[in-house]
């Protein structure tokens, strides 16, 4: 089956579910990863058929799943992140996020940065990839998304440790600076979602269960302790509530907007 005849079967396979350039691309990503395991599969086993690859993974897409979980991979903020279900899919967003504690710790030599909910430690890795003078650790209450992060560090050759912590209920690792991309969609949300988030990614990562803003008033009381400088990822339909709480308790901070132009990041000194 060559390309063309690919392309035509993934697309009317798919076609009530994306649109074609979506496809396309799916069928590109594919190729890209798949080439390489059918070349050294092919040396071993001359008879092996590389097609079955594509079948897979298009019955995987035709159920929805998402083609980074599909091909076990993503790339963030230029590396190559591996992950699973037991991890959240790296979004652009939270490289702008990344982007922004890069450019204003870049002259802050032997910083020590504490990602909190780190999960595929895709924060971590970057920070350190682009900080190579810093101390960067990774906390998450999932031991399976701390495999991840672990198995990623490693691919990488970066020196990040993760560790086991319950950002709600336990004392965090003193940190210069701490990065959070935490849960903050409410439940009533649920049904705004796309399936393949719902139905894929891990919930525990998703949803702050009864107050959406509950990780960021717990981390920033816990950053105020230690007058720790803190960045977030924020959702742009709790803006207000969050400003609101900060001004409250008279906290430093400020807001950005994302390449789209929503809020979605926050910045709270001491």
């Amino acid at each position: 089956m060559n390309i063309e005849q690919l392309k035509a079967r993934f697309r009317a396979t798919l076609a009530h579910k994306y649109n074609t350039s979506e496809i396309d691309l799916f069928l590109e990503l594919c190729c890209e990863s798949f080439d390489a395991i059918s070349r050294s599969q092919l040396l071993l086993n001359p008879e092996i058929d590389v097609v079955s690859h594509y079948n897979k993974a298009l019955e995987r897409l035709e159920n929805g799943e998402p083609i980074q979980y599909i091909l076990g991979e993503t790339t963030f903020y230029g590396l190559s992140i591996h992950v699973n279900t037991s991890v959240l899919i790296p979004r652009p967003e939270t490289e702008e996020l990344v982007d922004w504690v890069v450019q204003e710790t870049s002259s802050f030599n032997n910083a020590k940065i504490l990602d909190i909910g780190t999960g595929s430690g895709c924060i971590a890795l970057a920070l350190k990839n682009s900080l190579k003078q810093t101390t960067v650790m990774g906390c998450d209450v999932s031991t399976e998304a701390l495999k991840v992060a672990k198995q990623n560090a490693v691919n990488l050759n970066l020196d990040v440790s993760f560790c086991t912590c319950n950002a709600l209920t336990e004392s965090l690792p003193t940190a210069d600076i701490y990065i959070s991309n935490p849960p903050y969609i409410a439940e009533e949300e649920r049904s705004t979602m796309d399936d393949n988030v719902l139905m894929f990614e891990p919930e525990i990562a998703l949803f702050s269960k009864d107050d959406p803003l509950k990780f960021y008033k717990t981390i920033i009381t816990l950053a105020a302790r230690n007058k720790t400088l803190s960045y977030f990822e924020t959702s742009e339909f709790y803006i207000s509530q969050l400003r609101d709480w900060l001004v409250n308790n008279g906290l430093n901070f400020e807001f950005r907007k994302d390449v789209n132009g929503k809020t979605r990041m926050l910045k709270v000194w001491f």
